[in-house]
């Protein structure tokens, strides 16, 4: 049975956190790739990595790995809405649209149906 903690994954994510915060943002990239080298297929990883180049570093980046954590977990809401709003920021709009057709065929999602509801008015309205 494998361990519910992870010291390893401890520390390495609290370094990263750490020189995020910091806005030692070289480091924090380092560190960044570093956990998903060791740790791919971890969904907090993925998320909050995800979120580390989007927010800072490389968006480009972040679609790749939202993308990855969408493969990995089809089911994850975060994941999904995560990766719809990195398309939809580097303007592949269709793909974004694609993917939220994807994820709400399966899932009740109130942010998917707002997120609509406001592209639809958006459009009528401009």
């Amino acid at each position: 049975m494998k361990a519910l903690f992870d010291p390893h994954l401890d520390l390495l994510l609290k370094k990263f956190v750490l020189l995020r915060d910091e806005n030692k943002l070289e480091e924090a990239n380092k560190a960044a790739e570093e956990l998903l080298r060791i740790y791919p297929d971890n969904k907090a990883i993925l998320l909050s990595v995800g979120y580390f180049f989007w927010d800072y570093e490389s968006i480009e980046k972040a679609v790749g790995i939202y993308k990855h954590a969408v493969d990995l977990f089809p089911d994850s809401k975060l994941a999904s809405l995560s990766y719809f709003h990195v398309l939809w920021k580097t303007a592949n709009h269709l793909e974004a649209l694609a993917e939220a057709e994807r994820f709400i065929s399966d899932h009740d999602c109130s942010e998917y149906n707002e997120l609509i509801a406001d592209l639809s008015s958006g459009m009528k309205n401009g």
